[in-house]
This record gives structure tokens, C-alpha cells and sequence, in this order.
């Protein structure tokens, strides 16, 4: 919608502050979008000399808005995933370097022939660029983040179509073509395809049992959350302590869970652990098909995998034996 009244939105100013804001609070990647558009809005309302107060008051609260949201979520998620350099080129367009390098190759010489040619710059696709280049140095995110320069240089590919009357218009479709057949050649690593396109939580209500106690102790193993809602099951967060729900931050303000690592306890476990139910534990695989948590020879806790979801994590059957 920003990119189809982009030509019009100095006559409609406040519904286009409106859109912003409503783009800038649906992600965070929707976020780097939505200020791309509105630093461009920003310097041409400036530029025209544009009655812009409600369209500022517009504006400004809808970054209270966006900074309000990001107060609740962890700290530690954002810190856990440290910036991996030039590496995360690695699956920025496909998980090919050479790949990503003929993408960006392509992209600096059509840009550069249309500044030359017409003197119209990309701004778009620039700030669009660098504020995901900057968003990209703090968190890394994950496949489906890196999707959104692609996302942002087909909108800068339609702005510059419809905005600019130039010779080469048919050109940007050109290059548009040869960079998305480019993604012929992605293929998504085994546990990035199993984790988004092959994920098995929904398996689970197959395993687990009714009036059963599920601990879940990995962040990513919410996801079996919905499948077994609608059952007589007591689902209890291993790093909180309480109920399960889909707060990321007791996953990585926990003793017992931090930067991705779970630490099993004896003593957390024998505080979850319901002694007339089926008891099951779901997160990351510990390391064998058998495990044995034990605080003393005469109490332990043993752990058996009855279901792997991928290569990461798995569905354990918990039992405590006691001499």
C-alpha cells in the first residue's frame, strides 16, 4: 500500500503517516521498510514544503508505539545471536556466496548505469539497504530475515518503474527477472528446511498421551504449544518454573537456560515432575537415546527419546526411580 500511493502521498499526508505506522509496527523487518519510506516522505514534505504537523504527531507516536512493543521482548535473544561478519551473506539472497556476490554485482551495475544515464538515484533501495545492514550487525536473525532485501528491491524496482519516467523501464524488469531466477539455485540448509517447511510439532499430540505433564526446556519447542492446547495436558516452562506460554525472555533469563544452552538439574526436574501422570520432557537433544539425571544413588531421573523432531531437539519419556 506505502509503495502503490507513494506518488500521491503529499496530497494525502496523514494517511500515508497512518500506513507508516501501521507498517512499522507489523515487524521488526517491516520496521526498516516502513523508515526507509519515511525518511524519503520526511525530506520531500521538506522539500515541497508541506504542511507536515499531523503527519509528524502521526509519525512520532507510532515510534512510541514500535519502541513501547520492543520493551517487552528479551534482550538476550538479540545477544545470543552475535553478528557473524560478512558471514551471514552466506543466506542473504541463497545460502551461496558466489551466488549473493553475482546478485550484488548485477544490482551495482544497473543502479550505477541508471544514475549516469538519468541522474536518478535508488533511494529506497539505499536506505532500505543500509538500515538492514545495520539491524543485521546487532542480530543476524535467521533465513527468513535475510528474504527481506529481496523484498525491498523489488518495492525499489517498482518505485523507480512508476515514479521516474526514464528510457530503461523495461530494464528493471530485466534485472528483476535475472536476479529472482538466481534463487533457482538456493537451497535452504537441512535444519533451516526442517525447522520452517518440515516442522513436526504437530506430531506430538500423536506421542503424548492424555492427562500427561510435558516440561518443555528450549524456546523453539513452543511451536508444540498449540497442537496440545485442546488436550488434558499441563505443559510447564523448564526455565521459568511456571506454566508454559510463548514468552521468549524465560528462555534466556534463566539460570538453567541461557544463550541456547539448557542445563538439566536434578532438583528443577524433581520440582516439575508430576508423580501420577506420564511425564515427558521436549527441547534440544541431550546426547543419547538414554539419559540418566541423578542427584544421589538412590534417586535419578531417567530420560528415553521416543521422537526426534530434527537433528536439534527431541521428545523424551521422563521417569524417577527411587531405591
Amino acid at each position: 500500500m506505502l509503495a502503490a500511493m507513494d506518488n500521491k502521498k503529499l496530497e494525502h499526508p496523514n494517511w500515508y503517516a497512518l500506513l507508516l505506522v501501521i507498517c512499522a509496527n507489523t515487524s521488526v523487518m517491516a520496521a526498516v521498510g516502513a523508515a526507509a519510506f519515511g525518511i524519503i516522505f520526511l525530506y520531500e514534505m521538506i522539500k515541497n514544503k508541506k504542511n507536515m504537523v499531523i503527519a509528524a504527531v502521526i509519525c512520532i507516536l507510532g515510534v512510541i508505539l514500535f519502541l513501547i512493543q520492543l520493551l517487552g521482548s528479551s534482550k538476550d535473544i538479540v545477544w545470543s545471536y552475535i553478528p557473524m561478519g560478512v558471514g551471514y551473506f552466506d543466506y542473504v539472497f541463497v545460502n551461496n556466496v558466489y551466488a549473493n556476490l553475482i546478485f550484488l554485482a548485477i544490482l551495482f551495475c544497473f543502479y550505477l548505469f541508471v544514475f549516469i544515464s538519468n541522474r536518478i538515484l535508488p533511494l529506497f533501495l539505499i536506505i532500505s539497504f543500509v538500515i538492514m545492514f545495520s539491524v543485521s550487525s546487532i542480530y543476524t536473525g535467521n533465513i527468513w530475515h535475510g528474504f527481506f532485501y529481496y523484498i525491498y528491491f523489488i518495492v525499489a524496482n517498482w518505485l523507480l518503474y512508476e515514479k521516474f519516467d526514464f528510457k530503461y523501464k523495461k530494464a528493471c524488469i530485466i534485472v528483476l527477472c535475472v536476479i529472482s531466477f538466481i534463487y533457482i539455485l538456493y537451497r535452504p540448509y537441512e535444519n533451516v528446511y526442517n525447522y520452517v517447511w518440515k516442522d513436526k510439532s504437530k506430531l506430538c499430540k500423536n506421542v503424548i498421551e492424555n492427562n500427561s505433564n510435558v516440561i518443555i526446556t528450549s524456546f523453539y519447542t513452543s511451536s508444540v504449544l498449540p497442537y496440545l492446547k485442546d488436550r488434558h495436558i499441563n505443559i510447564k516452562n523448564y526455565c521459568s518454573g511456571y506454566k508454559a506460554n510463548y514468552d521468549t525472555t524465560s528462555f534466556y533469563r534463566s539460570e538453567y537456560c541461557r544463550d541456547f544452552k539448557t542445563i538439566i538439574k536434578y532438583d528443577r526436574i524433581d520440582k516439575q515432575y508430576e508423580k501420577n501422570k506420564k511425564n515427558y520432557v521436549i527441547g534440544v537433544s541431550f546426547n543419547g537415546d538414554r539419559i540418566i539425571i541423578g542427584k544421589s544413588s538412590n534417586k535419578y531421573f531417567v530420560l528415553d527419546k521416543i521422537f526426534e523432531f530434527d537433528k536439534n531437539w527431541c521428545l523424551y519419556r521422563l521417569e524417577k526411580y527411587e531405591k
